[in-house]
């Protein structure tokens, strides 16, 4: 690894990227790693930048942020021959944790300095002529109200943040029809409450709603948490969001690789944490069309 683009968003962890900026340039230039740090003022100034980056001369693209600016880099870098280091600065850094990349930031600079690049599989949700390509976790329904309000919330940082967002919201949760096709199946129609699309295990940093899916294996793993009632929801809180996901009744897994999403009402479609537009939208894998810098085994 010798030359870098370093992109960073000031704003994401409530200001902390900057400073974990910092730290990994200096655990760069610690590796004799040339960076050119790049920092759009606006979403799209970022991924021209991203874009113009990956013409030049370098080794990586590199982000330092959350989950929505590596989501906003997988729109220009991924399909290409470039890998993508991640510096985890965000709220919920879902992307490094399924990747096993190091949450402090100079141990993460250490992965991008001696790493190995790892091939992956990623996701494309799509509307018509929009699609969005995301490396975690898609979702609709009541996830979509507690990731609308948690972007929407100062604090606390991390976890906590999506578990008070949910709390917030629990007023209005219920369930609502959903049409979903399964790769080339016939529609099925659920009352459900919650939809995820996994391509890998967890959302909202660190909350295992897809605990069994793997980047690696060409299928998205679906949950479809059905309707229950909101006591029933709260006594079942802990083990929907986690490894036990699979032991709660109200709770179907299965897995795909593409994925239909209807309703007769209005409701927002939500990829890496980004809302990207209401329903329908159409969810299908791209096999081992991502490529990030892991940890050398």
């Amino acid at each position: 690894m010798k030359r870098i683009a370093l992109l960073t968003n000031p704003a994401a962890g409530k200001g902390t990227a900057t400073e974990a900026m910092h730290k990994a340039r200096r655990r760069f230039q610690a590796h004799g790693i040339d960076v050119i740090g790049i920092s759009g003022a606006t979403k799209q100034s970022s991924s021209e930048l991203c874009n113009r980056a990956l013409e030049e001369n370098i080794d990586a693209l590199v982000v330092c942020g959350g989950d929505g600016m590596i989501s906003l880099a997988l729109q220009e870098q991924a399909g290409t021959h470039i890998p993508l280091g991640i510096i985890p600065a965000g709220t919920g850094n879902d992307h490094a944790r399924a990747l096993g990349i190091p949450l402090d930031a100079e141990e993460a600079a250490d992965v991008v300095a001696t790493g190995t690049p790892s091939i992956t599989d990623l996701g494309v949700m799509k509307q018509g002529d929009q699609k969005r390509i995301f490396g975690t976790v898609a979702c609709a329904g009541f996830d979509s109200l507690v990731n609308d309000r948690a972007s929407r919330l100062p604090w606390p940082r991390g976890r906590s943040r999506y578990v008070a967002a949910a709390a917030l919201e629990f007023v209005r949760f219920h369930a609502m029809e959903m049409i979903i096709t399964f790769d080339d199946g016939s529609p099925q129609t659920f009352n459900a409450t919650s939809l995820a699309i996994g391509n890998t295990k967890s959302y909202g940093g660190g909350m295992l709603i897809c605990p069994s899916a793997s980047p690696y294996d060409g299928l998205f793993d679906v949950t479809i948490i059905e309707k229950m009632g909101r006591f029933d929801a709260m006594r079942k809180f802990p083990k929907i969001f986690s490894s036990e996901i699979d032991q709660v009744d109200s709770v179907r897994t299965l897995k795909a690789r593409k994925v239909l999403v209807e309703m007769p009402v209005p409701v927002a479609a939500y990829a890496d944490g980004e809302r990207f537009t209401l329903l329908p939208v159409e969810c299908s894998v791209l096999e081992s069309q991502g490529c990030f810098i892991t940890p050398a085994v």
